[in-house]
């Protein structure tokens, strides 16, 4: 069999499709290959962590600097009759109570496979509705608090993934990639 180059009359050594010449060039092109991708992918883990830690911090300093609507729960003599007298009641400070997520879909893109390999006890993946998901855990059972903490969590993550690939020359990592998040009265 011939090396596939053309106009190259040398045979092809073993199992290779080159000769011994155009092996050598196809091998170093291929290290090179390997190598530029090393470094993008390592080039990305920066990014995602930067802008994970900058996110990260800005939510936790939303949901803390956040003063939700107080709640009263009452118990009347009758339960099923809102209007008979109140046997006692409660002051909820923290407001009504809640969950809240953020999810990354679809949960295979760059992004959610560094999040579930660099912070497994957080972010999951979730087989119910796709993607990856991060349960805020903070803040007790305070919906108002969590969903504020969730909200900026992930604009403040897509917007400083976004930045810092421009800044580094680096396609947009989020193409195909939606990054939300969500909540639950209980």
């Amino acid at each position: 069999m011939k090396c596939l180059i053309e106009r190259c009359l040398f045979p092809a050594i073993g199992n290779s499709k080159y000769c011994e010449k155009h092996k050598e060039i196809a091998c170093s092109k291929w290290m090179e290959m390997i190598n530029q991708q090393k470094e993008q992918k390592e080039q990305l883990s920066e990014i995602f962590a930067k802008a994970y830690e900058h996110a990260l911090k800005a939510a936790q300093q939303a949901g803390e600097e956040h003063i939700s609507t107080p709640m009263v729960v009452c118990e009347h003599d009758d339960v099923l009759d809102d209007n008979s007298p109140i046997k006692k009641h409660w002051h909820v400070p923290q407001g009504v109570c809640g969950f809240a997520w953020v999810y990354i879909r679809p949960g295979n893109c760059k992004l959610a496979n560094w999040l579930k390999k660099t912070y497994p006890n957080d972010w999951k993946t979730d087989s119910y509705s796709g993607g990856c998901k991060y349960w805020v855990f903070q803040y007790n059972q305070s919906y108002e608090k969590k969903m504020k903490f969730a909200g900026i969590l992930a604009k403040e993550l897509f917007f400083k993934i976004k930045e810092l690939s421009e800044e580094n020359n680096m396609p947009n990592p989020l193409t195909k990639v939606i990054i939300g998040h969500n909540g639950r009265l209980d």
